[in-house]
């Protein structure tokens, strides 16, 4: 069963050229690669909801969905200080975003 896009914000950078708008994606994980010389980012994408990797740091990424074409622009990864887990931790398992009751 596909996710839905998990969408929390967006981030707006002020360039000579507009704006430029990108959604948030939360680092829900850091890593440890198998070989422990560097580390990488597990997100839920605000775009398709499932999960990617990522480079360690936060910044500007490029979507990892399949599938999706045209180019579908770039969110924001934030969260990146949380400490690294061994690279044997299981990955976390999606549930379902919580909804705001109004």
């Amino acid at each position: 069963m596909p996710h839905k896009p998990f969408y929390i914000g967006e981030v707006i950078h002020h360039t000579p050229n507009g704006d430029v708008v990108e959604p948030i994606a939360l680092v829900i994980q850091r890593r440890q690669a198998k070989r422990g010389k560097y580390n990488f980012l597990v997100i839920r994408c605000p775009l398709c909801g499932e999960l990617h990797e990522h480079s360690d740091g936060e910044g500007s990424r490029v979507p990892h969905c399949r599938g999706r074409k045209p180019f579908s622009g770039e969110y924001y990864l934030m969260g990146a200080d949380q400490p690294a887990v061994p690279p044997t931790t299981p990955y976390p398992k999606l549930k379902p975003p919580l909804r705001l009751v109004a």
